[in-house]
């Protein structure tokens, strides 16, 4: 709304250049979130994303109180069945 999100895929310029400074992050197959160099990965860069779409999804932050190894094995699992729960988008 407030155009403070943006999306990037792995294969493009943005992530190529966190790539080159973070070379470790392109093993990864997570979620990677840049808040102004600060990188989060995983349940945290998902915790940070609600934070920044403001009320009503920022009340999710609040989990940030949960162990982080839990939250990263939920996201994993999350992450494992999303196609199978909410199925694929083609983009033309």
């Amino acid at each position: 709304k407030h155009k403070r999100l943006q999306y990037a895929s792995l294969q493009s310029e943005q992530a190529n250049k966190v790539f080159q400074n973070h070379p470790e992050l392109m093993s990864l197959k997570t979620i990677v979130f840049d808040n102004s160099g600060h990188l989060s990965t995983q349940s945290n860069a998902v915790l940070l994303i609600f934070k920044e779409l403001g009320w009503p999804f920022s009340w999710v932050y609040a989990f940030k109180i949960v162990p982080k190894f839990i939250r990263n094995k939920v996201y994993s699992w999350v992450a494992k069945n999303r196609y199978r729960w909410f199925g694929t988008c083609k983009i033309n």
